[in-house]
């Protein structure tokens, strides 16, 4: 498993993490933009959520360590549940 596989794992609760590995594998993720700059990469989508819904998502990490640095998504679970949501497990697979 990849540094940033485990990283989100970590950062998610388990249900987060199967459900975004299957939005990923679904291809409910679009990938908007990819920013390099130097060891951190900035990668935003939107993602197709529950119900049909559109969530836009950002996720900052560090390309050597996998380390996640910084998410968001506007998703209602974002801000409700502790953890990351499934949205930021998808894109960071994608």
């Amino acid at each position: 498993m990849s540094k940033l596989l485990k990283e989100l794992k970590s950062l998610s609760n388990t249900n987060s993490y199967k459900k975004g590995k299957n939005y990923y594998e679904e291809d409910k993720i679009e990938i908007n933009s990819i920013k390099l700059d130097g060891k951190k990469i900035e990668v935003k989508g939107i993602s197709i959520g529950s119900h049909e819904n559109l969530y836009d998502v950002k996720l900052i990490m560090n390309q050597e360590t996998g380390k996640c640095m910084e998410s968001k998504c506007n998703c209602p679970a974002f801000s409700e549940y502790q953890g990351i949501c499934k949205h930021i497990v998808a894109i960071g697979m994608k």
